[in-house]
């Protein structure tokens, strides 16, 4: 009576090993799927460029009531853009446009000269750190300028003001807006970066329980096999008897 109840006990432990051995199992290959899914590579940065609204500037310009106190001029210019500037030609075009409209609505019939503008334009681009957003700036500068300086409310406001303030409140709004957007893609490729680094501490984690779970297992497999080899002793032995 007491071998078919110890038996007994043995088939409901092996049985009930190899339940837990096959969810151990089942568990390893959704935890090991799981970050081999999240172990992804680094997502590419975007390439951020601002894109600056004729609307936004052109709002700005027309609030202007008061003719405002005009720029200082220029700072002598740094050695480095004594090198050949490959983004020169977008900020020829801003300063073209810029002297042409100061000359055309302006009581001051000489107003600034091209290289000043040049100079004052090129430094508010030469904090950004690549080349490629320093044309960026020049070209969409450039572009705004060349369609909102023919707009008659602009025109009309630069009378009622004064030409040379509008186009340094343009600079300054235009800047400003484009510093904005920049700010705003770059904080949206560092909140990418930081998701990405979250899931793949989630995925080394899941690796981590993944190795525990199939420790257990190979436990439990073992242990089955041990109960198994107990059984069939304990069947040799009443043969043997």
């Amino acid at each position: 009576m007491l071998q078919k109840v110890e038996n007994l006990y043995l088939a409901i432990l092996r049985f009930v090993v190899l339940l837990v051995a096959g969810l151990l199992l089942v568990a390893v290959l959704g935890l090991g799927v799981s970050s081999f899914s999240l172990w992804k590579s680094a997502p590419a940065e975007q390439p951020v460029v601002p894109a600056v609204s004729d609307s936004l500037l052109k709002k700005k310009l027309l609030a202007q009531d008061e003719a405002a106190t005009p720029d200082a001029a220029a700072s002598a210019a740094a050695a480095a853009a004594q090198k050949a500037d490959p983004n020169k030609a977008y900020f020829e075009r801003a300063a073209s446009a810029i002297v042409a409209f100061v000359k055309a609505h302006s009581d001051d019939s000489e107003g600034p000269s091209h290289a000043t503008v040049l100079e004052v334009t090129r430094d508010h681009a030469a904090k950004y750190e690549s080349e490629a957003q320093i044309g960026n700036f020049g070209k969409g500068f450039a572009e705004s300028l060349e369609r909102l300086l023919k707009d008659p409310a602009v025109i009309a406001q630069a009378k009622k003001t004064s030409a040379l303030d509008l186009v340094n409140l343009l600079l300054d709004s235009y800047t400003e807006e484009f510093d904005a957007q920049l700010e705003k893609g770059n904080a949206a490729n560092a909140a990418k970066l930081a998701a990405h680094e979250e899931q793949r501490d989630d995925s080394k984690r899941n690796l981590y329980v993944a190795g525990g779970a199939f420790g257990a297992f190979l436990m439990l497999v073992f242990l089955s096999i041990s109960i198994r080899i107990e059984r069939n002793l304990r069947h040799l032995e009443r043969v043997a008897k």
